[in-house]
């Protein structure tokens, strides 16, 4: 028997939804402070853990009182290069998906976006631009880089987020392992009644996974795929006229 929703849940999922659609249209890896992770004994960890050659670490317990601040010892890459898919789902069998290429250098970043609709975006974001144009196109859109970040063009939350959450609205932290990748959880709940989930790489500060959730559904997916070397970026700041970017 399918799962029914109540209609109020229905329409917050959609809100949530809409507001998702509307926002589409960082040597390899540096390394910083040891990053501090819960001991395998933790009563709050889950399975999971990191070889003893993998990276310097320090275990420590993460709870909804301790997240922040070992998130805090975290440092994204400067230069890296990704892929990311985003999901969206509403009532009981709709939903949707886009993703994206994305290259980090030198303090620019560069997104191609599959859109829902097919459309490929490219953006690019640096020296205080943004530019913006579609596949097939000779021009292109020129905004404000306060207005068109490198983090909202990802439609994926960073570890600053959570940085700045009332610590109040933390429910859950611990430390788990997401498809091989050693991660720390948070979760929040959301004044709208959403719950936020988030899962941040222990490596690189990047947000591995983040999901929005309206009664235990989830309506929204970000999905962050491996890192590759930068130098798979060099040729990607070009503006479709062949200039340098930023000029």
């Amino acid at each position: 028997m399918k799962k029914k929703f109540p209609l109020p849940s229905v329409i917050v999922a959609v809100v949530i939804v809409a507001a998702v659609l509307v926002a589409f249209g960082h040597s390899l890896f540096l390394r910083t402070a040891p990053v501090l992770l819960p001991s395998p004994e933790d009563g709050a960890a889950q399975p999971g853990s990191i070889s003893a050659g993998d990276t310097d670490v320090l275990r420590v317990g993460v709870t909804p009182e301790t997240v922040q601040a070992v998130i805090a010892t975290l440092s994204r890459p400067e230069s890296y290069a990704r892929t990311l898919t985003m999901e969206y789902f509403w009532g009981e069998s709709g939903s949707g998906s886009a993703s994206a290429q994305v290259w980090v250098q030198n303090d620019c970043m560069r997104l191609r976006m599959t859109q829902p609709d097919g459309m490929i975006r490219n953006v690019l974001v640096g020296g205080g631009r943004c530019c913006i144009w579609y596949d097939g196109g000779s021009g292109w859109y020129e905004y404000s880089a306060a207005d068109y970040t490198a983090d909202r063009e990802q439609r994926i939350p960073t570890y600053e987020d959570i940085l700045a959450l009332d610590p109040s609205a933390i429910t859950a932290a611990n430390y788990v392992n997401l498809n091989g990748t050693d991660c720390i959880y948070v979760e929040t709940a959301e004044t709208n009644g959403s719950v936020e989930c988030y899962w941040v790489d222990v490596t690189t500060g990047l947000l591995t996974c983040s999901e929005t959730r309206v009664d235990g559904a989830v309506v929204y997916r970000v999905t962050g795929g491996r890192i590759s070397a930068p130098s798979e970026a060099n040729d990607r700041f070009l503006l479709p006229n062949g200039a340098a970017f930023p000029f």
